[in-house]
């Protein structure tokens, strides 16, 4: 039983292969990993009002139209959402709500082990897919639950389990999107 729940590191690799074959490399997992804003969001938000189809489309037309390149390497334009949600969302990805390193994090819980730099390119490279609609997803639920929150805030009918906007489009976001963690 104990080797069940803490394998050696023939599993972990083993994890990582599957990771890797199944999701990260996957173009199929990556494209029907873009549809967790509609599948799992759209419910989510509709908690707190019926616009929310509306404001998960204006959100993700936000998150592609503000992909900016510099020197060929492309990068996310924060500061042309506007200064406040710019620093929420710039905190949001600070604290791992938004994380570009997720798909490496769940990478890692996968082998239970660092890897060698040259590998952990590799498997970067190979999950590359999958992580950029990860960073697609949680940016647009982030960015459309963040709007919610401050209009429900300035209206007085944010619910009193949230601190601000900022609490409310964090709680919203992990509870839409698949983590990590159990």
């Amino acid at each position: 039983i104990a080797y069940l729940q803490a394998p050696g590191p023939e599993a972990a690799r083993l994890r990582n292969f599957l990771f890797l074959y199944y999701l990260g490399a996957n173009i199929k997992s990556a494209t029907l990993n873009l549809t967790q804003p509609i599948t799992t969001g759209i419910p989510v938000l509709m908690q707190y009002g019926e616009a929310a189809p509306q404001r998960i489309m204006v959100a993700a037309k936000d998150v592609v139209a503000n992909i900016k390149f510099k020197d060929g390497v492309p990068y996310f334009d924060h500061d042309a959402l506007g200064s406040d949600l710019a620093a929420a969302l710039r905190e949001a990805e600070a604290d791992s709500t938004v994380n570009e390193q997720l798909v490496y994090e769940i990478m890692a819980k996968s082998r239970g082990e660092v890897m060698a730099n040259e590998r952990l390119r590799i498997a970067r490279a190979m999950a590359y897919m999958f992580g950029t609609a990860e960073v697609f997803n949680r940016r647009t639920m982030f960015i459309a639950a963040y709007r919610m929150g401050k209009e429900l805030e300035a209206a007085g009918k944010l619910p009193v389990k949230f601190k601000g906007a900022q609490d409310f489009a964090e709680t919203v976001t992990k509870d839409s999107q698949y983590g990590s963690t159990p």
